[in-house]
């Protein structure tokens, strides 16, 4: 690669990564002001509610997300209907699935209707909405606007959670859902006003991506089990201060994950390209990248080792059981940025069918041992399933990756010079 592009790659991915890490670190900011001013019991119904909406985001707009960015970065034309496909699939799907998480929380949460529907339509239909909206200024190549919106949202958050929180005495979560609610109403109009720019999208729906979008959702429910089941499992087994404790220590690996989130978000229009020539071109890319992958997680994962003592001066005491968690699960990080790359190099060569087996087969072993371990061993098998997990999902992934690059280089290949028939009638 020349000097030139080296350093425009390395200043992008600067970048990208500190925009990211400032909307964290204004998230991060934002959760400590919730979880101190909730309490870990309060905080733990929260968390949950929160997952019980990460499986509805799963099946918002079904997949159509990555089909835009993939459409637009082969061709820009495309974004009209690639949009309002996407758009199309966000609205109905959003609707539906907040319905859903709605009528299961109102069974099993002791907070009101209101407050849930409140809580899971910002999490799910709004929070879709503001994704959706950063992957069409990426897909574009207007990062700096994307980053915006990252960043700006974090910090926002913060701001609500503080105003709320410390300038209005905040201390439950029915009161907290309407503030939630407004944040996300407000950056949904900011992110309509940021993607005008491009044209009204087209609304429409592409049948040849309904298919390839339905195996996103399905691998994305997967890993949505084998990511939150566990908050689930715990809820099931212990109290909500338990599930409060385990969720800040869940959302600090989480929050250093984004030495890899910004890697992968800013490289999946090349692998895209790539994807034209099969999964061998995409193979070679993620080999590529997994090197830089590999050196930022271990440095984020050592890093948050170290620092994790800090994390009851930051939440306060009552957290003070989140430290050994933290340490424990810092070393995910690698995991999930491997997960990811593979996952993209599949996708961008149009392989959904078989990153779903792959998603598929790797889930149900993780959800597996899950249970079993949570049902031997308590919080110490959780986490001990969440690297079985991690590291099935990984290998079945790469696995998958590799055989069909190999198949398709093999298909390739010109068929060798047949000898002559030397006995053959003239």
């Amino acid at each position: 690669m020349p000097a030139a592009a080296t350093r425009s790659a390395i200043t992008r991915y600067v970048w990208s990564t500190l925009s990211m890490t400032g909307g964290l670190i204004g998230h991060t900011v934002g959760l400590v002001l919730l979880a101190k001013a909730l309490g870990p019991a309060q905080f733990g119904i929260f968390t949950i509610i929160t997952t019980a909406s990460n499986f509805g985001l799963v099946w918002c707009g079904l997949g159509s997300g990555e089909a835009m960015r993939r459409l637009i970065a082969r061709d820009r034309a495309a974004y009209p209907r690639a949009a309002g496909h996407a758009l199309t699939l966000l609205a109905a799907t959003g609707v539906l699935a907040s319905l859903a998480v709605v009528a299961v929380m109102t069974r099993y949460v002791p907070v009101n209707a209101v407050s849930i529907g409140l809580l899971v339509v910002s999490n799910i239909l709004l929070f879709a909405w503001s994704g959706f909206s950063e992957q069409i200024l990426l897909a574009h190549g207007n990062v700096t606007g994307a980053n915006i919106i990252n960043m700006g949202s974090g910090f926002a958050r913060a701001g609500m959670v503080a105003v709320a929180c410390l300038g209005f005495g905040v201390a439950d979560i029915q009161t907290y859902a309407y503030w939630h609610f407004g944040y996300y109403a407000v950056l949904s109009l900011y992110c309509v006003g940021a993607v005008a720019r491009y044209g009204r999208p087209q609304l429409c729906l592409l049948r040849d991506e309904l298919l390839r979008g339905a195996t996103i959702s399905f691998a994305g429910l997967f890993i949505m089990l084998r990511q939150n089941a566990d908050v689930l499992a715990l809820s099931a087994v212990a109290s909500p201060t338990v599930v409060g404790i385990y969720a800040v220590a869940r959302r600090i690996v989480g929050t250093a994950s984004v030495v890899s989130a910004s890697l992968d978000r800013l490289v999946y229009s090349s692998f895209a390209r790539a994807g034209r020539n099969g999964p061998a071109a995409t193979l070679a890319l993620a080999r590529h990248y997994m090197v830089y992958a590999t050196a930022l997680c271990l440095a984020a994962s050592l890093a948050l080792y170290l620092l994790a003592p800090l994390v009851p001066m930051i939440f306060s005491r009552s957290y003070a059981d989140s430290v050994p968690l933290v340490r424990l699960l810092s070393w995910t990080i690698l995991l999930t940025s491997l997960q990811f790359l593979a996952s993209d190099a599949l996708n961008a060569c149009d392989r959904h069918e078989a990153r779903l087996a792959a998603e598929v087969t790797g889930g149900l072993i993780g959800v597996a041992a899950l249970a079993a371990l949570t049902y031997a061993f308590g919080l110490d098998g959780i986490v001990a399933s969440i690297y079985v997990a991690g590291l099935t999902v990984a290998a079945t992934l790469w696995g998958t990756l590799v055989i069909l690059a190999r198949r398709s280089q093999r298909d390739s290949r010109p068929p060798l010079p047949t000898t002559p028939d030397l006995y053959a009638t003239r």
